[in-house]
């Protein structure tokens, strides 16, 4: 009996552990004219960094924590004229990326 819910803890431990170690962005809106850059919900396997690029140029960053990170936001400075790219990374590895499509109407 013992041995089996310690078998049945480690299946649900390491099945946690399998779970969490995603990272991915949610769902990222149109942007529009704004400077900051909506992300919404941003999950990440460690505390990490959000880098907002377009194309090889950092036009800013925010960090977040391991887990769960809601409504993320990461201010460009001036409101972009073209398509993004969202990095999220940690320790030099990168995480997960994302395109973000910015509205060229709404000006």
């Amino acid at each position: 009996m013992t041995r089996t819910i310690a078998l049945a803890v480690a299946a649900l431990l390491g099945t946690a552990t399998l779970a969490s170690a995603t990272s991915t962005f949610g769902i990222v809106e149109r942007q529009g004219s704004s400077a900051n850059i909506e992300l919404g919900l941003v999950r990440s396997e460690a505390p990490a960094t959000v880098e907002i690029f377009s194309g090889d140029r950092l036009l800013g960053s925010t960090t977040v924590r391991a887990g769960a990170n809601d409504n993320v936001r990461v201010n460009v400075g001036r409101p972009p004229v073209s398509n993004l790219t969202a990095v999220l990374s940690a320790d030099g590895e990168v995480l997960a990326t994302t395109v973000i499509d910015v509205d060229r109407n709404d000006r």
